[in-house]
């Protein structure tokens, strides 16, 4: 999936992931992340070609991990 794809998904979403209304998209970039459907138990993970996606504002951010290929999302981290 091709960047444009990725925040359409996002911005679909938007009030689904709780994306607050003044957090901004800040950046997008394709990493390798490591994934596993319950970070909460033991065991291994594999790796995933996925997007990270930035957004914030001036008292915090929110970065979401979604794959590559099939646009699932994959983490979703926040800081505020």
């Amino acid at each position: 999936m091709i960047e444009e794809e990725i925040l359409k998904i996002i911005e679909s979403k938007r009030s689904e992931l709780a994306i607050d209304p003044d957090m901004e998209f800040t950046s997008a970039e394709r990493a390798i992340v490591q994934y596993k459907d319950d970070r909460n138990t033991p065991g291994p993970t594999e790796d995933r070609l996925a997007w990270t996606i930035r957004y914030s504002c001036e008292w915090g951010f929110i970065e979401i991990h979604i794959d590559g290929l099939t646009g699932k999302i994959l983490r979703i981290r926040r800081s505020v």
